[in-house]
C-alpha cells in the first residue's frame, strides 16, 4: 500500500481518511473488578475512559472512523508463547475469555452501530485479523492510537500499522499502561521511530473542535 507524504498534521489527520483505533478497553483490563486488577493497578486504564468517550463523540462528528479492537482468546488459542508468558507471570485467571463480562468493552465506551469491531488474539490487532483489509476498504491512511496497554497491545498495533504504511498518531492522554514509566518509555519510542505523539486536545484542535 503506497501512501503519499503528508507535509502537515492537518493533511495527515483529515477525518475522512483517519481511524480512531480503540485497543482493549475491556472490563478485564480496565475495571477494578476485572481480572487484571487482581495483579496490577488498573487506575490509569480506568482514568482515560471519560476523556476517550468524549473524544470519540467529537471524532464521529468530525467524520473520523472509530474502530474497536478487543482481545478474546478461547480454548483453541490456549497454547504457544502467549500462554507461556501468562504462565510465567503466574496468572490465575484467564483474561478476556469468550462469553464473559471481562471480555466486554466497558459500558461507557460501548461501540455505536456504525463503528467497526475487530476481535484479536494477539497483542497486535493486525495479526490474524481482517483489520488491514477493513482499513483499506474504508480508505484509511492515518491511525489515531488509543487504549491499553500503551507499551504492549497499543504499541504493537501501532508498530504493525506503521510497517503497513499507515501514518500513526499516538494519543498520549488517551492511552494508559499499568506502569507510568513503561507508558512514558513507549511514547518516547513511538515518537522517535513510528509516528507522532499528541494530546487529545491537540488532535481535536487540528479538527477545529474541543471538549
Amino acid at each position: 500500500m503506497s501512501r503519499k507524504f503528508f507535509s502537515s498534521l492537518q493533511e495527515k489527520l483529515r477525518p475522512e481518511h483517519t481511524a480512531v483505533v480503540v485497543v482493549d478497553m475491556q472490563n478485564d483490563f480496565c475495571s477494578p473488578e476485572g481480572a487484571m486488577a487482581k495483579v496490577r493497578d488498573v487506575a490509569a486504564a480506568g482514568a482515560i475512559v471519560p476523556n476517550l468517550r468524549q473524544f470519540l463523540t467529537q471524532a464521529r462528528t468530525a467524520g473520523a472512523k472509530p474502530i474497536f479492537v478487543y482481545m478474546c482468546r478461547g480454548p483453541e488459542d490456549a497454547y504457544g508463547p502467549y500462554e507461556e508468558m501468562l504462565h510465567r507471570r503466574k496468572r490465575k485467571s484467564r483474561l478476556c475469555a469468550p462469553d464473559t463480562w471481562g471480555v466486554k468493552i466497558v459500558d461507557e465506551l460501548t461501540p455505536q452501530e456504525d463503528d467497526e469491531i475487530i476481535r484479536k488474539r494477539a497483542y497486535s490487532a493486525f495479526v490474524r485479523t481482517d483489520l488491514n483489509r477493513k482499513l483499506q476498504e474504508l480508505g484509511i491512511k492515518t491511525l489515531i492510537m488509543t487504549g491499553v496497554a500503551t507499551n504492549v497491545c497499543v504499541e504493537s498495533t501501532a508498530r504493525d500499522g506503521f510497517m503497513l504504511d499507515y501514518y500513526v498518531v499516538f494519543a498520549r492522554d488517551l492511552t494508559a499502561a499499568y506502569d507510568q514509566g513503561q507508558h512514558e518509555s513507549a511514547l518516547k519510542n513511538i515518537k522517535e521511530h513510528f509516528g507522532d505523539v499528541l494530546t487529545a486536545e491537540e488532535i481535536l484542535g487540528v479538527w477545529g473542535r474541543g471538549y
